[in-house]
C-alpha cells in the first residue's frame, strides 16, 4: 500500500525513473463533505470491507487470468473498504476541525490519484491487475502486521502517511524481499548438484574439443600430404617406416644415456662440492651442509650400483666408475672423519647445529661398511649360526675402526679425567707421551671427605661411576639413534654396548687400586663384610646397565664388572687374613696367660664369636648367586672359613683347656670347660643359614662326648658315696655292667628265666666279704644317711659351674638312672642270696623317688614294655 502516499510526494521524472509504467492521468477534486458522491466513486475498491473484517487471512493465490466474474466481486470489496473509510472519516469529525480537514485533504489527494479515469475505467490494464495481484498476496501471508499483534493496529499503522507509517512500510518491504530470497535460495539448491556435474563436463567437453580440433588438424594434414606426395615418384612408404624406426632408436639410446648419466654420473657442481667442501668451516650454512651429504649419498649410490655395470662383457667402464667414486669417497669420508674427530675432541663444548651434524657424519662413517672386500650382509649370513663378533666388524673396516677407536680415546679420556678428579688426581703426559696421575691442587675433592669412612668412601666412589655408566649410555644413546634406519648391518646395538663397555673399561684399574688400597689396611671383619655387601649391591646395579646376554654372545670383555669380581675375591682372602691373625694373636695370648678360671667360656672365644655372629647376620647379598655361601664363598672356601670360625677356636679352647691348672677335680672342671665352651659356640652359630648342618652335627657330637664323661663322673661319684663301689667293679668284672642293664630290660619282661640264668654268674660273689650280711648292713646306712640329701648335694657340686642348665639337668638325671639300674641289680642279687628284702631299706622307685628321677624312671619302664 506504500504507492498510495508515495505517489504523490514524488515528481513525474522519478516515476519515469523508477518504472516503466505510465503515469495515470490528472487526479480528480473530490469534495469530501459527501460521503454519499465519493462512495459512487469507489465501486471497484476493497480496502474498507478488509478493515471491517479484521483484515482476514486469504490463502488463495490470484491468477494472471482473472475473469470478469472475480473482477465484479474485487469491485465489491473495494467498494466495502471505501465506504468504511468515509465512515471513519466522517467519524474524525468529532476530533476537531484541523485534524479533519487535514486528513480529509491528503486522503482526497491520494484516492484521487488511484481513481482516476485511467485506473477506475479500465480494470484489465497490467498495472492495475499486478496491483491486485500483490495486495492479495500480501494479504494472504499475513505481511500486514509489522508493528503490533493486532492486526488493525498493525494494518492502521501500515497505512499512515506519516514517519511511523513509512517506516512501516519499509519493513513490510524488508520482510518481503528476505522471503523472496529465502524462496529463490532454496530453489537455486536444488540446482546445485546439476551445476557441478555440468562444469564437470564443461571441463571434459573442452577437452573432447581440443582433441577433436587436433585430430581435424592432423586429417587435414596428412590428406594435403597425400594429395601433394601420392602422384610423386620419389615418395616411399617403406623409407618412410624405415626412418620412424630409426628415430625410435635414437629416443631409446637417448634415454639411456639420460639415464646412464643421473645414475652412474655426476656433474661438474657436485664433484666441486665433495672436494671443496670443509666442515669444520663455522661459516658454511645449512644448505651447504645439505648439499654435501646429499652428493655423498648419490656417489655412495653410484658405487654401489656399479655391480649391474661389472656383470657385462666388458666391466671396464664399471671398474673406472667405482675407482673415480671410490676416490671421491675417500675424500669425503676423510673429510667427514676430521669433522667428527675435531667436534669428539671438543664435545664438552658442542652446539646444536654441530651436534646433529655430527651424528649424521657418525652415520655415514658406520655405514661405510659397503667398501669393505668382505660385505657385511656376508658376514651376517656367515654368522647366522654363530654370535655377530663386533671387533671382527670393526677391524675389517678402517673408517669404523678409525672412528670407534676415536670415540673410545675420547670419551674414556674424559671418563678418566673427571674420575680421577674426584679421587683428588688428575692426567698429566709425560716426555714418553704416557699417562700418569698426580695430585690435583684445583679439583673439587668431594668424594675424599668420607675417606675416613671406608665404608662410605667405596660407596661413594661406585656411586660416581654408577654416573659416569648411565651418563655414558646417554651420550652414546644420543650418538648413535635407535632409528632402524641409522645402522645398515646387523646388531647395531652390540656396537653400542661394544662403545659403552670400551669407554668405561679405563675406570677398572683406578678403581680397583683405591678401593683394594683401603681393604688392604682394614683389620675389622664387619668393616670386610660391609664393604662386599656395598661392592655386591653396585655389582648388581652395574649389572643393570649392560646386556649380559648381549655381552656373552658378542664376547665383549667388561673390565669394570671384572674389577668389581676382583675386589670382592680380595675381601675373601683378606678376611681370612683377618681370622688367621686374629686366633694367632689369641694363641700367643693363651700361651703366655695361663690362669685359674672360672670354668665358663673364655672372653677371648665370646668377643670373637659374637664378631662373627654380627658379620653373618648383617650380610644381606643385592644379587642372586648361585652360591648360597657366606660373602659368596665357594663350597671349599666355606669349610676353610668354617674351620676358622669353628675348630680353630675350639682346637685353642682344648689348649687352653690343657695349659689351665684347675684346683681340683681338675679333669672334671676340664670337661666342664670344655662343655661350656662348645655349647656357647653351637649356641651362637646355630640359628645361622649359612652354617651347614654337618658342622653343627659335628659340634653336637663333641659336645655329647663331653657330657657323657661328666654322666660316668657324677655316676661314680653316687656308687662311691653309697659305698658300692667296690660293688660295681666287682659285678663288672664279672659280667659287664652295660650288657646287663640291656639284657635285663629285654629278658625280664618275656623270660625271667634267662634273667635269672644271667644273675646265677654271680652267685660266686656271696662268698666275698663285700656281699656279706654286715658290708650290706653298712651299705644300707651309708645310703640311708646320703641318699636324702643327694639331689641337693649335686646340684650344689661343681656341675653348678656348667652354664647351660639343660646338660646340667642331663647330667644329673642320666647319672641318676644309671645308679638307680645298678641300685636295682644290687637289690635282686642281695634279695637272692639271702632272700631277705628287709635288708636293704629301700627298693629302686624309692631310691629314684630321691634322686628326683622317679618320673623319669617309670617312664623308662613302660617304654621298654611297649618296646618289647
Amino acid at each position: 500500500m506504500d504507492f498510495i502516499y508515495d505517489y504523490s510526494d514524488s515528481t513525474a521524472n522519478d516515476v519515469h525513473k523508477s518504472s516503466g509504467i505510465p503515469l495515470p492521468a490528472a487526479p480528480l477534486t473530490l469534495p469530501l463533505n459527501l460521503p454519499e458522491e465519493i462512495t459512487k466513486k469507489l465501486p471497484g475498491l476493497s480496502i474498507l470491507s478488509n478493515l471491517q473484517k479484521n483484515y482476514a487471512k486469504s490463502t488463495e493465490n490470484i491468477n494472471d487470468s482473472t475473469d470478469n466474474l472475480n473482477l465484479l466481486k474485487e469491485n465489491d470489496l473495494a467498494e466495502k473498504y471505501a465506504r468504511l473509510s468515509l465512515e471513519l472519516l466522517a467519524s474524525g469529525k468529532n476530533r476537531g476541525v484541523s485534524s479533519a480537514n487535514i486528513s480529509s485533504n491528503i486522503l482526497s489527494t491520494k484516492l484521487s490519484k488511484i481513481l482516476s479515469s485511467s485506473l477506475t475505467t479500465s480494470y484489465n490494464t497490467p498495472l492495475d491487475l499486478k496491483i491486485k495481484k500483490s495486495l492479495k498476496i500480501l494479504e494472504a501471508n499475513n505481511y500486514f502486521n509489522v508493528c503490533s499483534d493486532d492486526e488493525y493496529n498493525s494494518y492502521n499503522t501500515l497505512v499512515q502517511p506519516g514517519f511511523l507509517g513509512s517506516i512501516t512500510r519499509k519493513n513490510l518491504q524488508s520482510k518481503v524481499e528476505n522471503e523472496l530470497l529465502k524462496q529463490h535460495s532454496k530453489i537455486l539448491v536444488k540446482f546445485q548438484p546439476l551445476i557441478d556435474v555440468l562444469e564437470h563436463l564443461k571441463s571434459n567437453i573442452e577437452n573432447l574439443n581440443v582433441q577433436k580440433d587436433n585430430l581435424v588438424n592432423d586429417l587435414n594434414n596428412l590428406t594435403k600430404f597425400n594429395e601433394e606426395n601420392l602422384s610423386n615418384d620419389k615418395f616411399n612408404i617403406n623409407q618412410i617406416k624405415a626412418l620412424q624406426h630409426e628415430k625410435n632408436l635414437i629416443l631409446i639410446k637417448k634415454h639411456i644415456l639420460m639415464s646412464f648419466k643421473n645414475e652412474f654420473q655426476i656433474n661438474e657442481y657436485e664433484e666441486y662440492v665433495i672436494k671443496n667442501t670443509n666442515l669444520t668451516n663455522s661459516d658454511n650454512d645449512d644448505e651447504t651442509l645439505k648439499e654435501f651429504f646429499k652428493v655423498y649419498n648419490k656417489i655412495k649410490k653410484i658405487y654401489q650400483n656399479c655391480y649391474l655395470l661389472l656383470s657385462m662383457n666388458n666391466p671396464t667402464i664399471g671398474i673406472n666408475i667405482m675407482n673415480k667414486m671410490k676416490g671421491l669417497i675417500d675424500n669425503a669420508l676423510n673429510k667427514i672423519f676430521y669433522f667428527v674427530e675435531y667436534n669428539l675432541n671438543n664435545f664438552q663444548n658442542i652446539n646444536k647445529r654441530n651436534f646433529k651434524i655430527l651424528k649424521e657424519s657418525i652415520k655415514i662413517v658406520l655405514n661405510s661398511s659397503f667398501l669393505m672386500a668382505n660385505r657385511v650382509e656376508d658376514i651376517d649370513k656367515d654368522s647366522a649360526e654363530e654370535s655377530f663378533s663386533v671387533s671382527k666388524f670393526v677391524e675389517n673396516n678402517v673408517y669404523v675402526n678409525n672412528l670407534i677407536n676415536k670415540i673410545i680415546e675420547v670419551r674414556a679420556k674424559q671418563n678418566l679425567k673427571d674420575f680421577l678428579d674426584q679421587l683428588g688426581t688428575s692426567l698429566l703426559r709425560d716426555d714418553n707421551q704416557s699417562m700418569i696421575s698426580v695430585k690435583s691442587k684445583d679439583s673439587a675433592r668431594p668424594i675424599l671427605m668420607s675417606a675416613h669412612d671406608p665404608i662410605r668412601y667405596i660407596g661413594d666412589i661406585l656411586a660416581y661411576i654408577h654416573s659416569l655408566i648411565v651418563n655414558e649410555k646417554e651420550i652414546i644413546d644420543t650418538l648413535l639413534d635407535n632409528n632402524e634406519d641409522f645402522f645398515d648391518f646387523r646388531n647395531g646395538e652390540d656396537l653400542k654396548e661394544y662403545l659403552l663397555i670400551k669407554t668405561l673399561n679405563v675406570l677398572a684399574k683406578p678403581l680397583n687400586l683405591r678401593v683394594s688400597r683401603f681393604i688392604m689396611v682394614e683389620n675389622k671383619l664387619n668393616t670386610i663384610q660391609n664393604i662386599f655387601n656395598v661392592l655386591d649391591l653396585y655389582d648388581l646395579m652395574f649389572l643393570k646397565q649392560f646386556d649380559v646376554e648381549l655381552m656373552k654372545r658378542a664376547q665383549l670383555k667388561n673390565e669394570l664388572l671384572i674389577s668389581i669380581k676382583t675386589l670382592e675375591k680380595f675381601l675373601h682372602k683378606r678376611a681370612f687374613a683377618i681370622l688367621e691373625d686374629s686366633l694367632n694373636e689369641i694363641s700367643s695370648l693363651i700361651e703366655q696367660n695361663i690362669e685359674s678360671h672360672d670354668l665358663q667360656s673364655p672372653e677371648w672365644l665370646i668377643n670373637y664369636v659374637n664378631d662373627i655372629q654380627k658379620v653373618f647376620y648383617s650380610f644381606h647379598p643385592s644379587s642372586n648367586s648361585e652360591l648360597n655361601n657366606f660373602l659368596f664363598l665357594s663350597d671349599q672356601q666355606m669349610d676353610d672359613f668354617l674351620k676358622l670360625v669353628i675348630d680353630r677356636p675350639l682346637s685353642l679352647v682344648y689348649k687352653q683347656a690343657d695349659l689351665s691348672s684347675f684346683d681340683e677335680e681338675a679333669e672334671k672342671s676340664k670337661k666342664i670347660f670344655e662343655i661350656n665352651s662348645i655349647d656357647f659356640i653351637l649356641s651362637k652359630i646355630l640359628t645361622i643359614s649359612f652354617i651347614k648342618n654337618e658342622k653343627i652335627n659335628e659340634l653336637n657330637i663333641k659336645l655329647d662326648s663331653e657330657t657323657q664323661f661328666l654322666i660316668y663322673v657324677q655316676f661314680d661319684i653316687l656308687i662311691e658315696s653309697c659305698g658300692l663301689s667296690l660293688v660295681f667293679k666287682m659285678l663288672n668284672s664279672i659280667y659287664p655292667y652295660d650288657k646287663l642293664i640291656e639284657e635285663y630290660a629285654i629278658t625280664i619282661a618275656h623270660n625271667p628265666e634267662e634273667f635269672l640264668k644271667i644273675m646265677d654268674k654271680y652267685i660266686s660273689l656271696k662268698s666275698k666279704p663285700e656281699f656279706s650280711i654286715e658290708s650290706i648292713n653298712t651299705i644300707n646306712k651309708k645310703i640311708e644317711l646320703f641318699l636324702p640329701s643327694a639331689l641337693t648335694d649335686t646340684q650344689s657340686s661343681a656341675l653348678i659351674n656348667v652354664s647351660s642348665p639343660m646338660i646340667s639337668n642331663q647330667i644329673i638325671e642320666e647319672s641318676s638312672l644309671k645308679f638307680v639300674d645298678f641300685y636295682k641289680i644290687f637289690f635282686i642279687l642281695v634279695v637272692r642270696f639271702y632272700d631277705n628284702t628287709l635288708l636293704l631299706k629301700w627298693n629302686e622307685i624309692e631310691v629314684a623317688t630321691l634322686l628326683g628321677v622317679d618320673e623319669l624312671y617309670i617312664k623308662k619302664l613302660q617304654m621298654e614294655q611297649s618296646l618289647n
